[in-house]
């Protein structure tokens, strides 16, 4: 494969990457919308119930700022979602959890964020699941070991 066709493939990929993410995105984001959440404000819930971690901790995760990781923090304690709690620690420092109800609404989300999925993958077999799963980390660890070089 010559240079040129393989930066058209290449291309080709990154924009059916774009556009299968924009719509599920799109059908994710019209159901988390009955629950008041947003798709980011959903991924923060998600990484806050794996596990207790800093707003910091959860800005670098996504790739985003503390100062839009506070933003959203906010806004999830304002919908009573989350919590921060003093680390014990660093007296400083805070974690963040899910409240009560935070934990009934990711709950909630998820099903339909599964939906959402289920909706767009309901065409592939397991086989073609997992192998689609390794071709993306796949690609995903050869973005971040350029992007770090």
């Amino acid at each position: 494969m010559s240079v040129a066709d393989f930066e058209d493939e290449a291309l080709k990929v990154i924009n059916l990457i774009l556009r299968l993410w924009a719509t599920i995105k799109k059908e994710a984001t019209f159901g988390l919308s009955s629950l008041d959440l947003g798709i980011v404000e959903f991924v923060v819930l998600r990484l806050i119930s794996e596990k207790r971690s800093s707003e910091a901790e959860i800005a670098k995760q996504l790739g985003i700022t503390k100062a839009a990781m506070t933003y959203i923090t906010d806004r999830l304690e304002q919908k009573k979602l989350v919590k921060r709690e003093r680390r014990e620690s660093d007296r400083r420092s805070f974690v963040l959890s899910l409240t009560q109800h935070g934990a009934r609404t990711l709950k909630k989300a998820q099903r339909l964020y599964l939906l959402a999925l289920k909706r767009r993958l309901k065409g592939m077999s397991e086989q073609e699941m997992g192998d689609l799963r390794i071709l993306l980390e796949k690609l995903q660890q050869g973005l971040v070991l350029n992007y770090e070089d």
